[in-house]
């Protein structure tokens, strides 16, 4: 009954209907591009990373927009026991989090990696304890436990490093469930009414004022937008590691790095400011400029991210790579500005809606394009 309660908010038959047409397609269109032959070789260790990268960013996005809802205040209510009413939110965001994400990473693990079984098996129990890990981040938050929220911290942290090529697959396997099953101990302490997440304004809310650039200022402020930057960072670094030599891999790290969703659709997601545009075009030149600047020095910062993994990891790093960063910083920042000024995002229920719209991948098809042709004119 809990997970059925969960559910009835993350997924409708509609939604799954076209996310297993869209898996169907995807599969069909990666084998045909496959030639029906491996194409690159994942490592052990993707699975795993893959896992716990894509759950623990996913799951942050329904977690601190989800749990806000007034909603789950009558969910609390109802006559269902502590673990009960946990666990179905557990199975509800995992089962998601398998269907509307990991049903595609599977299949491109079949089609083009190898050791297939080890890095399913180890993608589906990584991820299951990344989910787990991240509903006690959010339990030891709101019940005011940072005991519990650095225990989990810790928790995500070993398992991400327990995942490197040099530990053994029963290992890995092992500890996955381990700290699955750790992170659930750790609920105990926590109640049904810590799932519902507390915005509790402070001192750096009154500091955030004196910031003039108004993008910036709301990242600060909202606790989304700072979530989805650290985890996408966090997963530069999981990718920078995984791909080593491989150039493919290579260019999905910089295909990651144009995908921060809400940081992209931040005047989709403001509708007072969309209002204000409308109201008062004459303030559209300033406003754009502000998103421009803002967008302009984040991918700055993300593209000389991956160019120093780049150095560090591989020891390569010339002065094609800084130029690279810096064309792709324009052009995602052009395009970025683009979309949201001509083809903004509206009609959508929630921001996890709003997120998930198809105009997201956009962006991160044409970093693909671009440094994918920068690869194959060096051959």
């Amino acid at each position: 009954m809990a997970t059925k309660v969960f559910l009835r908010d993350f997924m409708t038959p509609k939604k799954i209907r076209n996310y297993l047409i869209a898996v169907v397609v995807f599969g069909g269109l990666i084998f045909s591009l496959s030639g029906g032959g491996e194409s690159f070789v994942l490592s052990d260790s993707a699975g795993g990373m893959i896992g716990i990268g894509i759950a623990f960013t996913s799951t942050a996005y329904v977690i601190y927009t989800y749990s806000t809802w007034d909603k789950i205040r009558l969910y609390v209510a109802l006559p269902i026991g502590k673990w009960k009413l946990l666990g179905g939110y557990f199975l509800a965001l995992w089962l998601c989090t398998l269907l509307q994400r990991m049903s595609f990473v599977i299949l491109v693990l079949a089609v083009f990696g190898k050791h297939v079984w080890e890095n399913v098996c180890l993608l589906l129990l990584s991820s299951g304890a990344a989910v787990l890990i991240n509903i006690g981040i959010l339990l030891g938050r709101n019940a005011k436990r940072r005991g519990l929220v650095f225990a989990n911290v810790a928790l995500l942290l070993l398992l991400l490093a327990l995942q490197l090529p040099c530990f053994a697959f029963r290992e890995k396997l092992l500890f996955s469930v381990s700290a699955g099953l750790a992170a659930a101990a750790l609920w105990i302490p926590c109640r049904e009414t810590d799932l519902i997440l507390r915005h509790q304004p402070g001192k750096t809310a009154c500091r955030n004022r004196r910031i003039v650039n108004y993008f910036l200022r709301t990242m600060l402020a909202e606790k989304i937008y700072m979530v989805n930057t650290v985890c996408i960072f966090a997963f530069l670094i999981v990718l920078c590691i995984a791909g080593r030599s491989n150039p493919i891999m290579w260019n999905v790290a910089w295909c990651v790095g144009a995908v921060n969703t809400p940081l992209l659709t931040m005047l989709s997601a403001d509708v007072w400011t969309s209002r204000q545009i409308v109201m008062l075009p004459g303030r559209n030149n300033n406003l754009y400029a502000q998103y421009a600047v803002f967008l302009g020095g984040y991918f700055v910062l993300v593209n000389l991210a991956l160019v120093l993994g780049r150095y560090l990891i591989v020891g390569e790093a010339g002065i094609s790579d800084f130029l690279m960063a810096a064309i792709l910083a324009a052009v995602e920042t052009g395009a970025a500005v683009f979309m949201e000024k001509n083809g903004r995002i509206t009609g959508w229920q929630t921001k996890q809606e709003l997120w998930k719209n198809p105009r997201k991948y956009v962006l991160p098809l044409i970093i693909f394009a671009l440094v994918s042709v920068r690869y194959l004119l060096r051959l």
